[in-house]
């Protein structure tokens, strides 16, 4: 039987590796936008994240 500090340790690690997927995931869009050629929706689709926060990053990187 696990007791309560193994639940919180096993969704911290859980929370770890999504944050770690994501962090990868917006270095691959960071890579793709300064690279050029592609559109938002492409973007989106090989990395899995949403066209609305890949404008929002080109828009960043824009400015």
């Amino acid at each position: 039987m696990c007791n309560y500090s193994d639940l919180i340790y096993e969704n911290g690690i859980r929370k770890g590796k999504t944050e770690g997927i994501r962090e990868q995931s917006l270095q691959t869009v960071q890579n793709m936008l300064h690279m050029g050629g592609f559109s938002d929706e492409t973007i989106a689709r090989i990395s899995g994240i949403s066209p609305a926060e890949v404008r929002q990053l080109r828009k960043k990187q824009l400015n």
